[in-house]
């Protein structure tokens, strides 16, 4: 049982040990790692715990992982998020393109210029206005249930 166990963690890690995230960490010298994800399934929220106490075991410990899941409906922490809505409004709308490789070329040439221009984005949403907004939902959530 425990080599059944050892075989299938490692094979949930080997292909995760080459990404570039723990690749660019291992360059940096980053320690720990901290990802922040969505709770979407593509995340594998059941495999990412598993692989990062086995990046710490093979690593004896010289590379760990922490895990920050965003809440549920919080799509606008996930700064990736942030850019599509960018390119969906600033390009995608209206949709308007006589081909795909219309299409392509329109995102390579946002992506360019964007990449000339962006400016780190300036948070107006408050800590204070986030802890309102989860105690307003969890007070909804707590009745429901109690109901």
């Amino acid at each position: 049982m425990a080599n059944a166990t050892r075989a299938n963690a490692s094979s949930i890690s080997a292909p995760l040990r080459e990404t570039v995230v723990v690749a660019e960490a291992q360059h940096r010298g980053v320690q720990p790692i901290a990802l922040v994800l969505d709770t979407g399934p593509t995340h594998a929220s059941k495999q990412l715990p598993r692989f990062a106490e086995e990046l710490a075991r093979i690593s004896d410990g010289k590379l760990t992982m922490q895990l920050y899941w965003l809440p549920k409906n919080a799509s606008w922490l996930d700064q990736i998020e942030i850019w599509f809505s960018l390119l969906q409004h600033k390009l995608l709308q209206p949709n308007h393109f006589m081909s795909t490789d219309e299409l392509q070329r329109a995102i390579l040439d946002f992506i360019t210029h964007y990449n000339q221009t962006a400016k780190p984005l300036k948070w107006s949403y408050t800590v204070e206005q986030l802890e309102h907004k989860f105690e307003t939902r969890l007070r909804r959530d707590v009745m429901s249930v109690s109901t």
